[in-house]
This record gives structure tokens, sequence and C-alpha cells, in this order.
């Protein structure tokens, strides 16, 4: 199995260090999401829900991406606790 190729734009990078989310956080749920929706455009944003010990409270870690070769590049990623705002409800589906 190939290995999964991640790349971080320079915003990307400067989006993890003001909202103090971990670059290894990030690849796993680039590599594992819970959820993938599209935004307005039809890009995928890969999400998962998590504890976040910081804010001592579950979180949404959102990753806006790009594939490109094989290769997902990180356009940009925040966490909300908004987390049933941008939660794709499905049918049987306990958020």
């Amino acid at each position: 199995m190939n290995k999964l190729k991640i790349i971080f734009t320079e915003h990307a990078r400067e989006q993890l260090r003001e909202r103090k989310i971990s670059q290894e956080l990030v690849e796993e749920v680039l590599k594992d999401p819970e959820q993938v929706v599209q935004d307005a455009e039809g890009n995928p944003i890969a999400q998962s829900r998590y504890f976040d010990k910081e804010e001592g409270k579950e979180m949404l870690l959102r990753v806006f991406y790009r594939e490109e070769q094989g290769t997902r590049r990180v356009i940009t990623v925040y966490k909300t606790s908004r987390i049933r705002k941008y939660w794709k409800q499905e049918e049987g589906d306990p958020l």
C-alpha cells in the first residue's frame, strides 16, 4: 500500500501555529477522516471529532485540501466546537 503524501501550504502551516493544532492530528484526519464533505465549490473537507485537552471538550477538526496526483495538499485547517453546524448527519448516525 502506498504511503499517502501530504503537503502543507504556507497558509496551512501558519494556521497550525496560530490555532495550536498539531501537524500529526491533521495528518491522522487526512488519512482516516470520519467524514469527507464538500465546500461550496465542491472541494473536499476531511473532518473528524476529537477531544481537545486544551479546550477541555470535544471539537471538530476540519481540513480543507486538494487531491493532486496522489498527494493531498492542505489548504487550510481549523478546529471548532460547533460540531452540529458542520457535521453531515446521516440517518441513524448519533452525533
